[in-house]
């Protein structure tokens, strides 16, 4: 018995990058995924729900990103509160 359950394990081990290697079945990087994360907003409970494809997420990062790197070429220091006294 134990044999039989080593061996059902070993094939099951073996064959899984077989099944992983298959792009058909792996879409683990479609860029037309939908993909859904949950916005709260600070000071509310409500929350807001908002649904984009992959793709669309990955461009607003980069977007963010490259405002961040802008900013921080131009010397700006985007970490310090402002105003106050």
């Amino acid at each position: 018995m134990r044999r039989l359950f080593s061996g059902l394990l070993m094939v099951a081990f073996l064959s899984a990058p077989a099944i992983a290697a298959d792009p058909a079945k792996n879409k683990k990087n479609d860029p037309d995924k939908v993909i859904c994360r949950v916005d709260r907003t600070t000071g509310s409970a409500i929350s807001d729900r908002i649904c984009k494809k992959r793709s669309e997420w990955d461009e607003e990062k980069y977007q963010a990103r490259e405002l961040l790197d802008e900013r921080n070429r131009m010397g700006q220091d985007n970490t310090r509160p402002r105003g106050g006294g």
